[in-house]
């Protein structure tokens, strides 16, 4: 199966919160959140409102996905929130074929 045939429903296997998360760390109040959850601006907005200085979104974003979606979401949120993001993502190639991005803005 190429990756343009990929389909991943996390909807299927994943429930959602239903409090924005924020911990204080030495660097400021971090929000939580998870890839997923970037394509909703609201969460951030809120997590902003609640006084969070720093969003952290891991991300296992497909290749294609990835370089189509994440980088600009990503900028989109920290801009909107006037936050700083930190985003790991996972990158790298699975035994099944799926490629993960790897690029680094």
């Amino acid at each position: 199966m190429s990756e343009s045939q990929e389909i991943y429903t996390e909807s299927d296997t994943t429930t959602p919160g239903h409090t924005p998360v924020i911990v204080d760390t030495p660097f400021g109040k971090l929000g939580m959140s998870v890839c997923y959850d970037l394509r909703f601006p609201e969460l951030y907005r809120r997590l902003s409102e609640k006084g969070a200085q720093i969003l952290l979104i891991p991300s296992a974003f497909t290749d294609v996905t990835g370089k189509a979606h994440w980088e600009p979401l990503l900028r989109a949120r920290a801009i909107e929130n006037l936050c700083y993001v930190i985003a790991p993502g996972q990158g790298g190639y699975h035994v099944n074929g799926r490629i993960l991005t790897d690029t680094v803005w």
